[in-house]
């Protein structure tokens, strides 16, 4: 069936999105700039990750659970 893959997509999808903040990012510019904002960033990006997950399972989840059927 095409669910299965499509969730597989999903699941990728999500993933380098996230992975492509972190290859934009400049870390030895961040680094310079001290360890408060390098710490401020990190812990941003954590909260952003875990936020948007939750949101897109809330927001996605009838989405989901009827594409099976």
């Amino acid at each position: 069936m095409l669910v299965a893959p499509i969730k597989d997509l999903r699941t990728w999808a999500f993933i380098f999105c996230f992975f492509s903040i972190g290859l934009t990012t400049k870390f030895s510019q961040l680094a310079e700039a001290g360890r408060k904002p390098f710490a401020a960033f990190t812990v941003g990006v954590v909260v952003n990750v875990v936020l948007g997950f939750l949101l897109s399972v809330y927001v996605f989840a009838n989405y989901w659970a009827n594409l099976s059927r």
